[in-house]
């Protein structure tokens, strides 16, 4: 292997690792405030899940804030996805480790899994409300 290709390879592999580092901690952050602004929605709304960026857009400005950290609204889902469809009567029995309706995209950082117990707990309580 020349000198060149030695180089260029190496140049290539922390390139690369740092695109996924950048996009792992966009998408940790990203995730947090989307989990922060679902929150807001269901506190709001009797216990209710959103049915979209939009729905979420109108009750919170951390989706201002998630959407600064992914880059804009067009890339949002580059980096945190949100089941819109979920059930939130489903999602309250969930354990942490089942929940999976708001998750990072692509390469990422498990940590924003400790916010999960305290979400989940936020959502039972606005469950209980409702009925």
């Amino acid at each position: 292997m020349s000198l060149a290709v030695a180089i260029g390879w190496g140049a290539w592999c922390v390139y690369e690792g740092v695109s996924a580092s950048v996009h792992a901690e966009k998408g940790l952050h990203a995730t947090r405030l989307t989990l922060k602004a679902v929150e807001e929605y269901f506190t709001k709304h009797d216990g209710a899940w959103p049915g979209s960026w939009a729905d979420l857009e109108q009750t919170s400005n951390k989706v201002d804030e998630v959407y600064q950290m992914t880059d804009g609204r067009d890339h949002v889902a580059d980096f945190v996805w949100v089941d819109f469809g979920a059930d939130p009567d489903l999602i309250a029995k969930q354990t942490e480790n089942e929940f999976e309706a708001i998750r990072p995209v692509g390469p990422y950082y498990a940590s924003y899994r400790f916010a999960v117990p305290l979400f989940l707990e936020s959502l039972r309580k606005a469950r209980q409300r409702a009925h």
